[in-house]
């Protein structure tokens, strides 16, 4: 981490996961994996209120029923 533009950059450049921790001590702080479980719940109702689905274009939307009434 010589270079500025390493130290500037790393941390966004780096994934860090949000709910899984990468460290060999919390396997021996939680061996069956029960913390990660929890965060796991608690986080996924914050990103399924940000998720937004795919937009299909309606000529294909069209297509499909057709397909789907034959």
């Amino acid at each position: 981490m010589r270079s500025k533009h390493t130290l500037n950059n790393y941390r966004k450049e780096t994934f860090l996961p949000t709910i899984m921790d990468r460290g060999y001590l919390a396997i021996e702080k939680d061996p069956l994996g029960k913390n990660i479980r929890k965060r796991a719940k608690a986080l996924y109702p914050k990103l399924m209120e940000k998720y937004v689905g795919p937009q299909v274009p309606e000529e294909i939307v069209k297509k499909m029923e057709e397909i789907i009434a034959r």
